[in-house]
């Protein structure tokens, strides 16, 4: 790993010029968060590159010789935080990524005001937390995996379009607060999941409006084998006693589960009592409790699963109370 620090940025053309000349395949570029300077062109001329990885990085242009990187296959971008400026220009991202023709791995870190469209045809994961306006995917047929952790301010159904082929799918924090909002107002998915095999939702509040939504998410991924929940709690937030979950939906593929973070209001014992009354295959169920539970809760809400009814008869419950 290459670091700049602000009071010798020169010596940045130095060494990716020794990239350049001794055919490294792996790179990253690391500059201080003070450094404000556009990526060295010299950059965009190792071609030979099948990693590269850019933190606290500013890219506002490209050099109008650049052909692309013909041999990335990962790509790790890391914008610099800035209040007062642009960092990252959508349009020139977008370029480099569209002159990555191997691209499989895609990581952005991102907060911009922008529109960004990915064209990668031969993209399998890709990752996007931050901000942006809109989230495109464009050609993208390879995708199997996808994370978000991002505001969009909108086109969100764009990108649910999306998620038919998805087979790993990562919600956090924010996208999957936008993603509930939408669906509170419609009380429909978007979009089928045929294809989805692994959800991960993270720091997700398991309120009523929230429980609901997950439901409505599990019912529509019919191939669904493993499901991870790691719940944020709110300790203002007074516990809907009132919470009953009246569907019948069976989750026929899933094979591992996990509440992770969990509380024992009534709310989380009515999701851990339906999933295990519903998953006739399932293997493991992996349960950890909140650290903010006295040992008296803990033992009340182990007591409380393990009287639950399970539709597999292989099912085994794991309960972490450390």
């Amino acid at each position: 790993m290459l670091y700049i620090p602000y009071w010798f940025p020169r010596e940045t053309y130095k060494w990716v010029r020794y990239v350049y000349a001794n055919d490294v395949k792996e790179l990253t570029l690391k500059y201080s968060s003070n450094l404000r300077k556009n990526l060295p062109e010299c950059l965009f001329t190792c071609s030979g590159l099948t990693q590269l990885t850019l933190i606290q990085c500013t890219l506002l242009s490209l050099p109008t010789s650049f052909k692309g990187f013909p041999c990335l296959i990962y790509l790790y971008l890391e914008a610099r935080y800035g209040l007062d400026k642009t960092c990252v220009d959508a349009n020139v991202l977008e370029t480099l990524i569209s002159k990555c023709p191997k691209l499989e791995i895609l990581r952005l870190v991102i907060s911009e005001n922008g529109c960004l469209t990915i064209h990668a045809p031969k993209l399998k994961k890709l990752f996007v937390s931050g901000y942006l306006d809109s989230l495109r995917l464009k050609g993208t047929t390879a995708l199997n995996t996808l994370g978000l952790a991002i505001d969009l301010a909108f086109g969100r159904n764009e990108i649910f379009n999306c998620f038919a082929n998805i087979e790993n799918l990562v919600l956090i924090g924010s996208f999957g607060v936008e993603f509930i909002i939408q669906y509170m107002c419609t009380k429909t998915i978007p979009k089928e999941f045929g294809q989805l095999r692994t959800l991960n939702l993270e720091c997700i509040q398991l309120n009523s409006y929230n429980m609901s939504f997950v439901l409505n998410l599990l019912t529509s991924s019919s191939l669904l084998e493993r499901l991870s929940i790691n719940a944020k709690e709110n300790t203002k937030v007074i516990d809907d006693h009132s919470l009953q979950i009246e569907c019948c939906y069976i989750l026929e593929c899933l094979r591992y589960a996990q509440l992770l973070d969990i509380s024992g209001s009534s709310g989380k014992l009515q999701l851990l009592k339906y999933i295990l009354a519903h998953s006739p295959v399932l293997e493991e169920m992996t349960i950890e409790l909140s650290t903010n539970l006295r040992t008296k809760e803990k033992f009340k809400f182990a007591t409380e699963a393990m009287r639950y009814r399970r539709a597999s008869p292989n099912a085994e419950i794991i309960i972490k109370a450390e």
